[in-house]
């Protein structure tokens, strides 16, 4: 009969994340309605840059012809990418490593757990304690660590070299000489690093006592301070004692994607044996190679544009982890790391174990505050958000003299904050059970930083930096020249039109420069034009109704928004845009005329003065707030039974309707949920009635 590894038997539980999944997820599942912050499992967020997804549909393109299709990859990897890690890796830091020292691999994790291969059974490892898991349970399967304790949590033939406050979380030379030494820095979990200094130090005692360093530099890429090393090959004599293990997961978010690599230079040897050749014999059986496609996009990595954007996320990861830092020390925990690595590392409070903290944060804190009161009938839940977009896609503007329109780019920021409030009152009157549910949302987003000239114009502008997404600029309406002696001032202003008469418009000369202009004369002046606000609404709520009484049921649902502006554009806002078109109803005896002296509109003209009149004004500034019904439904189920013997466990007969009725200021019959005042005309209103069936 066949038999297994006996040492895979050894494995205390599963995978460390697999445990931490699994735990997620059973709280998911019985926890649908709850937002979770996941802060276990280094994965990444955001979207590849865009010069790798560039390279990756060049190198698709290329395996859609025969001329350049590739199939298996050289076993150490292609070239072009082995040249662009030598020299961007270390040559460029006065590392002494050549191409072809380097193997390219799915993954850093792959190459950790696979690297034990090549030693000895009878081989001591070194740990740091806390350590990234694979390093200990690859070794545990392969039979090298002896029992585990499950009080300690430790395995009999491992060295543990402890990581704690007092020593700044950096192992210190083990007592018992090992064979292989595990270190990785910037530390995964800790955040830890040390110094180019301490590093030489642990090379010149592996190369002392004859062991090999197993160095996982996964993280390099979020090194901030000048005296942390990015290789361990920046040290003398490392050549002899080291192999290092790289990773694109964490520096170019290739996690979902899948590339590595391992650098063995062929000075280390045991004895006469090269551990160079011995790793390319493994990895020549064993491995076919990364795809060509994921190598050429690995190759972008190291473009110029690639290093600019990757810049840019592994900003925004370290931007995350000061978010967490800082915000753990004012809650008043005990946390250390992301300042050279994306990981913070907190102390539990209370004595807790750290699955009993895991345990903690998921039941009881989640994301923001959860209540109830009055025996569960009232529900309140809070949570506040703020979220930092980096590399949006946004239009960018240039100058016109490039005489076309540049192309969409990753160079937004958009900075995102708010709240969302839910109230919940659920209660039984009688054989009348009722419910009420109300949302709130409150939501501003800013442009942080936007690429491109600050080319604003007036009416909507997609993107301006310092100002929401969607924002207005307008003139400011100051009503209509009443008499000569106000059209002679008014006319003194440069900008104002020369056949401009009484009952035309005036706009405020905001700045005081004595011209009516959009741009002021110098750098940074706004002119005349002002922001009035933004079609996305800074407010938006919600109130569900429900009530059931023997077999009848009654739903009823509120919608509407709060601080939010419209404009009237085009036809809609100018009066006669052409000659044969009548203006919108709620401009009839509205406008200036001898009549009409103190009218609030400005007369009506068929001649060019109406694009003065008529202009980007806040003369055409709507508020867009509004409460709507939007949809109302009566159903009746018929008793239990009463079609059971044609099969129907259910029959339930239902009226609704949607839209039927709304409060607002939008003028003119226009639809104030629509994103421009007047394109969404006329209302629709909509009944219908159905039969539901259960079978």
């Amino acid at each position: 009969m066949f038999k297994v590894n006996d040492n895979y038997l050894k494995l205390p539980g599963s995978y460390l994340f697999s445990t931490i999944g699994k735990k997620v997820n059973a709280y998911s599942a019985a926890h649908p309605d709850k937002k979770i912050i996941r802060l276990g499992i280094g994965d990444v967020t955001q979207p590849l840059a865009p010069a790798i997804i560039d390279a990756l549909h060049g190198a698709v393109d290329e395996m859609g012809k025969a001329e350049t299709f590739h199939g298996y990859a050289p076993d150490l990897g292609y070239e072009f990418l082995r040249n662009a890690i030598a020299e961007n890796d270390y040559k460029a830091r006065g590392c002494d490593i050549a191409p072809d020292e380097i193997f390219v691999s799915d993954g850093a994790k792959c190459d950790c757990g696979n690297i034990q291969e090549i030693f000895s059974l009878d081989n001591k490892i070194a740990v740091c304690d806390p350590v990234y898991p694979v390093y200990v349970d690859s070794n545990v399967m392969a039979g090298r660590t002896g029992t585990y304790d499950p009080k300690s949590e430790t395995w009999s033939d491992v060295i543990y070299m402890p990581c704690l406050a007092e020593n700044g979380f950096a192992p210190e030379l083990p007592k018992t000489t090992p064979d292989l030494i595990y270190l990785c820095f910037p530390n995964n979990p800790t955040g830890a690093t040390i110094t180019k200094a301490q590093l030489q130090e642990w090379v010149d005692y592996a190369n002392k006592v004859g062991a090999v360093i197993l160095y996982d530099a996964a993280y390099e890429a979020y090194i901030s301070e000048p005296d942390v090393p990015h290789s361990i090959y920046e040290c003398e004599g490392a050549r002899t004692c080291a192999i290092e293990f790289r990773s694109f997961s964490k520096n170019a978010g290739f996690t979902g994607v899948r590339l590595g690599f391992t650098v063995i230079p062929k000075d280390l040897k045991s004895g006469d044996v090269s551990l160079h050749a011995l790793w390319a014999r493994r990895h020549g059986t064993k491995y076919n190679g990364a795809p060509y496609i994921v190598q050429r996009a690995g190759e972008a990595v190291y473009s110029a544009a690639g290093k600019a954007q990757l810049k840019e996320q592994v900003a925004y990861y370290m931007n995350n982890a000061h978010y967490i830092l800082n915000g753990l020390k004012e809650a008043g925990f005990t946390v250390s790391g992301g300042v050279n690595a994306p990981y913070i590392w907190l102390k539990a409070p209370n004595g807790m174990t750290s699955w009993e903290f895991f345990d903690y944060l998921l039941e009881n804190v989640n994301v923001g505050v959860d209540a109830a009161f009055l025996d569960s009938r009232l529900g309140f839940s809070f949570d506040y958000f703020v979220k930092m977009n980096n590399n949006m896609l946004i239009p960018v503007t240039y100058p016109s003299m490039l005489g076309a329109e540049a192309p969409y780019s990753n160079s937004g920021k958009l900075r995102t904050n708010g709240f969302e409030l839910t109230l919940n009152w659920t209660d039984k009157i009688g054989n009348v059970e009722y419910s009420a549910q109300f949302q709130l949302t409150d939501a501003v987003n800013k442009l942080v930083e936007y690429g491109g000239a600050d080319t604003y114009k007036l009416g909507l502008n997609e993107t301006r930096e310092g100002y929401p997404m969607n924002s207005y600029f307008a003139y400011v309406y100051d009503g209509v020249i009443k008499d000569q002696a106000d059209l002679d001032a008014y006319k003194k202003l440069e900008g104002v039109p020369s056949n401009i008469g009484i009952g035309d418009a005036k706009f405020k000369d905001l700045n005081g420069d004595g011209k009516i202009s959009t741009y002021g004369d110098k750098d940074g002046d706004d002119g005349d034009a002002e922001y009035v606000g933004s079609t996305t609404p800074r407010y938006s709520f919600g109130l569900n109704l429900g009530a059931k009484w023997n077999n009848f049921d009654i739903s009823v649902f509120f919608q509407g928004v709060a601080k939010r502006t419209l404009f009237r554009e085009g036809d809609f806002a100018m009066p006669w845009s052409d000659w044969w078109r009548y203006p919108p109803q709620f401009y009839y005896g509205q406008t200036w005329n001898e009549d009409r002296p103190d009218a609030y509109y400005p007369r009506l003209t068929h001649g060019e003065i109406r694009h003065w009149n008529y202009q980007a004004s806040t003369l055409q500034k709507i508020n867009a707030a509004y409460i709507r019904l939007k949809n109302i439904q009566i159903g009746y189920t018929l008793p239990k039974g009463a079609l059971q013997k044609l099969g129907i466990e259910r029959t339930r007969f239902y009226v609704s309707g949607q839209d039927l009725f709304e409060i607002h200021n939008v003028k003119g019959g226009w639809d104030p949920e629509s994103d421009k005042a007047g394109f969404n005309y006329p209302f629709q209103r909509y009944y219908s009635f159905g039969i539901d069936l259960t079978f």
